[in-house]
């Protein structure tokens, strides 16, 4: 497995991400320079010589109730129905101990060979009935120290099920666990370097990440999570808790213990409690309830060291602040940076809000959907809340399978424009002469034209949480790809400004070249950043798009394009895409082989495509293919003489 040989063009690691943010630099250089293995992690034997209980408990974060926490068990006792269906959902499943069941990935006799700006890095994975393990086989700087020699140390702990999966290892003093830089995706049954499962800026390094976890993802990933940095006798080490690893009962419904000893002492007594603190996030007002979800989905929000989010409490006091794109949030980011360099710290800065919001403010990210939803009006003026569309738990009564309902976790029925006209009147606003759509027809579909897929993550275009109306400005003025052209991929922004017009009253404003005679998603793909061009290879392959714009017999030059970009990411949506068009499933094209390879594949898409669709089969003004038939390749050079080449690192 080799990465793209592009040139390295991103800032330090330490600008990934918010979770990111949280180590300090201080924090970074005691772990790099001075973290040293343990003594000796089990030998990989048999299942039945291994001794009980689970060795690997001793390295990982401790998880054990405290601070008024009892543990999801508990909560079974009364609520069976309740904990099966959490059991069930993938927040229980965002942190686990390792173990056969819970790690999804083979690692049976697997070498990976990771490439990046400090070399290729290569690790060998190796399983028996009860541990998985990561071999060392090249000089890894990464661990530092007398004993940074090759080893082998252990998977202790797991991240995600949904779609990919990230393992954790022990790699030094106590509970300090490092980061496998390579991930599973679930859904292809295949191993990926960590940094091509997000939309990063190519090329950087392969590390560890150690004390990521504790520095930043216990916060969300886990429940009650206490984390713990050691400085002692110049070596740096982690001893973190957390009451329970994942997203349990009590990350939504606060602290148990004195709520399951109230209702025990009333089960004995057959008094009913007077005071019961456990909230349900169901019984509170929107702004209250929404911010439970808030705690974790939303952008840029740090808990003081000592505090976490109690649900049912505003959520402004645990945290320093919540934030958008203004300066009293630049100023904040410019904390985490060390003093030096004014103008390098500045374009860290700046990049971690581009990461994370368009330019006008709107989330570009998924995750953050509290922080989407304050930006709308059913919210901010109305009694729109999380739990409006989603539903926390499946009851007998829904007939949709667990698996169904764990996807989003929505109310029955909430795909579609139900979750709109719960509130306003179907009758006014599904209607043809509002949507100026044929009612069968995804057009018709409040939420394509009101919750685009504008929000980024995990190799996926997401719905937008800022509920708005569609518009032309956002295109020119945030760079946003709107609702109308994620549709209509082979339309002008002069074709959706004059319909707006037409059927709205909004006025088309003046349009500069190239808008008025090419489609604004071909523009997007070859001129966007990096996170437009992701969310256009996604939408290129988005059925209810492709079928609104012709069919697909001009997209696959298009993807070809796609499909050479730098970013490891945006090459593997546009491969993809492409793969869910008639006549190319089969055409191989490997998102992460060498240049030459997936180049061969490049050629093969074009070949196919010149026999499924030759010249002049059909009208495509507007898009890459001229009036004849063939590609209009200066068009595609000159687009890609203006591409914004800016690095990019989305937050995800």
């Amino acid at each position: 497995m080799r990465g793209s040989s592009t040139n390295n063009t991103s800032p330090p690691d330490r600008a990934r991400g918010v979770a990111a943010l949280l180590v300090s630099a201080l924090l970074i250089a005691g772990i790099v320079g001075l973290i040293s293995r343990r003594g000796t992690p089990p030998d990989p034997r048999p299942a039945a010589t291994v001794p009980a209980p689970d060795p690997l408990a001793a390295m990982r974060p401790l998880e054990k109730p405290a601070g008024g926490f009892a543990g999801s068990e508990s909560c079974r006792e009364c609520h069976a129905e309740n904990h099966a269906s959490w059991h069930a959902s993938y927040h229980r499943t965002m942190t686990q101990p390792a173990s056969p069941e819970s790690i999804l990935a083979s690692f049976d006799n697997i070498t990976l060979g990771l490439e990046g700006t400090n070399g290729v890095k290569r690790f060998h994975l190796k399983q028996n009935d009860s541990f998985r393990w990561v071999e060392f086989l090249s000089d890894h700087e990464l661990l530092a120290g007398p004993e940074g020699e090759p080893g082998s140390f252990p998977v202790v702990m797991t991240t995600g099920s949904h779609h990919m999966q990230a393992y954790w290892l022990s790699v030094g003093r106590d509970r300090t666990m490092g980061l496998l830089p390579a991930v599973y995706l679930v859904e292809d049954q295949r191993w990926i370097p960590r940094r091509s499962a997000f939309l990063k800026a190519p090329r950087n390094d392969v590390s560890l990440e150690a004390g990521r976890w504790d520095a930043g993802c216990i916060r969300c990933h886990a429940t009650g999570g206490r984390p713990r940095v050691i400085h002692e006798s110049g070596t740096t080490y982690f001893n973190s808790e957390a009451s329970e690893l994942g997203i349990s009962c009590e990350a939504c419904h606060g602290g148990g213990a004195e709520h399951v000893r109230l209702r025990r002492a009333a089960r004995d007594s057959g008094d009913r409690p007077t005071e019961d603190p456990i909230v349900n996030p169901d019984h509170l007002n929107a702004r209250l309830s929404s911010q439970v979800c808030g705690a974790c989905h939303s952008a840029l929000i740090y808990h003081d060291e000592s505090h976490v989010h109690v649900p049912g409490q505003t959520l402004n006091t645990n945290l320093v602040e919540m934030m958008g794109v203004n300066e009293r949030t630049r100023d904040y980011l410019k904390t985490f940076y060390p003093k030096g360099d004014r103008t390098g710290v500045d374009q860290l800065v700046e990049m971690n809000l581009y990461g994370m919001f368009w330019p006008d403010g709107q989330m570009r990210v998924v995750g953050r959907e509290y922080t989407g939803m304050l930006k709308s009006a059913c919210h901010s003026r109305g009694e729109l809340s999380c739990v409006s569309c989603h539903k926390l738990h499946k009851t007998s009564k829904d007939p949709r399978s667990l698996k169904e309902w764990a996807d989003d976790q929505l109310h029955e029925g909430m795909r579609g424009d139900s979750a709109c006209t719960q509130c306003h009147s179907p009758e006014k606003f599904a209607a043809i002469r509002h949507t100026h759509h044929a009612a069968s027809s995804t057009g018709s579909r409040c939420m394509n034209c009101h919750m685009p897929h504008t929000s980024y993550g995990l190799l996926k275009a997401a719905r937008s949480h800022t509920i708005s109306s569609p518009g032309v400005t956002e295109t020119l003025t945030a760079q946003r790809p709107n609702a109308c052209n994620l549709c209509h991929l082979d339309k002008t922004l002069s074709w959706t400004a004059g319909h707006l017009e037409e059927w709205y009253d909004i006025k088309a404003p003046a349009l500069p070249a190239p808008w008025i005679d090419t489609s604004a998603a071909v523009i997007a793909a070859l001129r966007g950043d990096a996170s437009v061009r992701a969310l256009l290879a996604w939408h290129l392959g988005w059925e209810p798009a492709v079928k609104a714009s012709g069919g697909p017999s001009w997209i696959p030059p298009l993807l070809t394009v796609l499909m050479d970009d730098p970013y490891d990411a945006i090459r593997y949506i546009a491969g993809r895409s492409l793969g869910q068009i008639d006549g190319y499933q089969d055409v191989r094209f490997d998102f992460i082989a060498p240049p030459p390879i997936r180049a061969e594949g490049i050629r093969l898409t074009l070949e196919r495509w010149r026999t499924l669709a030759p010249p002049g089969n059909g009208n495509h003004t507007g898009t890459l293919i001229r009036p004849d038939g063939e590609v209009d390749h200066a068009l595609v050079e000159a687009l890609l003489a203006r591409r914004d080449n800016r690095p990019v690192s989305i937050h995800e």
